[in-house]
């Protein structure tokens, strides 16, 4: 699996399944994959598919 799926699940682990606030989830997996520091870019992009994905979540609760 590419460290980028790797960063997604764990993401969405930490605010599905763990309940964790999107933020703090973020920084948590992004300290736990450091070594993808330098595509900053493309974790954002993931934090804001998993941002959509949350609300969807939550309108349709």
């Amino acid at each position: 699996m590419p460290p980028e799926e790797n960063f997604e699940q764990q993401l969405r682990k930490l605010v599905f399944e763990d309940n964790c606030d999107l933020d703090d989830a973020f920084n948590q997996a992004k300290n736990d994959h450091q070594h993808l520091a330098g595509k900053a870019d493309k974790l954002f992009k993931i934090k804001q598919k998993v941002a959509l994905d949350l609300q969807n979540f939550r309108r349709n609760s």
